[in-house]
């Protein structure tokens, strides 16, 4: 082969090389993943900060008005500071006893001295405070198992340890702020402690001058018989509200009979009275099999024979 055309092919398979080489691309590298997207910041928002846990509320036997003033409880404090205890199942059946058992006794008290507690009652309203005092030391000491010991000590007789302690502590916090409400307002541009000055014993040679009391004295009377005093007052609430629950009771019952019978404002009127005079006769407790009967003879008496059946019915009914 000439030595020309040699150099010749020699030539052309290097330039096919470089372009093979040329057009055979490096391996391009491992992909990355993509980062992920970031939320731009908010320009208006201040920085992110975790929420802390909630702490409970402390439980507490005190609501006040608009005013400041303390909201009277609708029950006694005892029974209104159970229901925020959380009570084992031993717990809560001899405190569901207890109550139980405290209802019917004070009902029973109820109706047997109830014309007494009707002058307790009013001799309170007119300002009668020394007569009504005297009534309700007449019901203890005619029902002392009524008032003693104080209800608070039975029900803490009956609770563990961590509840009785918190039971104490919402009773203590809720007598502090009762005695505090009732405590008479400072007079307006009175200096401290010149309403204080208000109970001592006038300057000698004056008119009025004469042993009184002072205030201080007052304050100093013993704990226990203030205690006493307190779970008198508690006590009579308590028979009022029982009462109260009887006559509501009975005009509810004595509205359904009325609209089951269709009874006339003329009809209604007279049996009402009967009912009345019925309830006069029991006060305070559900009237005896031989009352009830007594009673619903003379209404039936006043009743179209329609209207007994209708009676009757509805007394089933209840």
């Amino acid at each position: 082969m000439p030595a020309r055309i040699l150099a010749t092919l020699v030539i052309a398979g290097t330039l096919v090389s470089s372009a093979a080489l040329a057009e055979d691309p490096a391996p391009a590298p491992a992909s990355s993943p993509p980062a992920p997207a970031v939320e731009p910041a908010n320009p208006m928002g201040g920085p992110s900060i975790k929420p802390a846990t909630a702490t409970p509320p402390k439980p507490t036997l005190i609501t006040r008005d608009f005013a400041g003033k303390l909201i009277p409880l609708e029950t006694r404090p005892e029974y209104a500071a159970i229901d925020l205890l959380k009570l084992t199942p031993t717990e809560k059946a001899a405190i569901d006893t207890l109550r139980s058992d405290r209802a019917t006794r004070v009902n029973q008290v109820l109706q047997k001295h109830y014309t007494l507690f009707l002058d307790i009652q009013g001799d309170s309203q007119s300002g009668e405070r020394a007569k009504a005092m005297t009534k309700i030391r007449e019901l203890r000491q005619a029902e002392p198992d009524l008032f003693e010991p104080p209800l608070s000590e039975r029900v803490s007789g009956l609770l563990g340890t961590e509840n009785k302690a918190v039971f104490t502590s919402l009773l203590d916090e809720y007598t502090k702020a009762e005695v505090a409400d009732r405590a008479p307002a400072k007079s307006p541009g009175a200096a401290d402690g010149e309403d204080s000055m208000r109970g001592a014993t006038p300057a000698a040679g004056s008119p009025e001058a004469r042993p009184r009391r002072r205030l201080g004295d007052q304050a100093a009377t013993p704990p226990a018989f203030d205690a006493r005093r307190r779970e008198s007052m508690l006590t009579m609430r308590e028979i009022g509200r029982s009462l109260r629950s009887t006559v509501q009771d009975r005009t509810q019952r004595a509205d359904a009979m009325m609209k089951a019978i269709g009874a006339t404002p003329e009809l209604e009127e007279k049996i009402r009275e009967i009912l009345r005079q019925g309830g006069a006769a029991n006060p305070g407790g559900e009237p005896t099999p031989e009352a009830r009967a007594e009673t619903t003879r003379k209404i039936f008496a006043l009743l179209t024979p329609e209207q007994r059946a209708q009676w009757i019915a509805a007394s089933r009914e209840r």
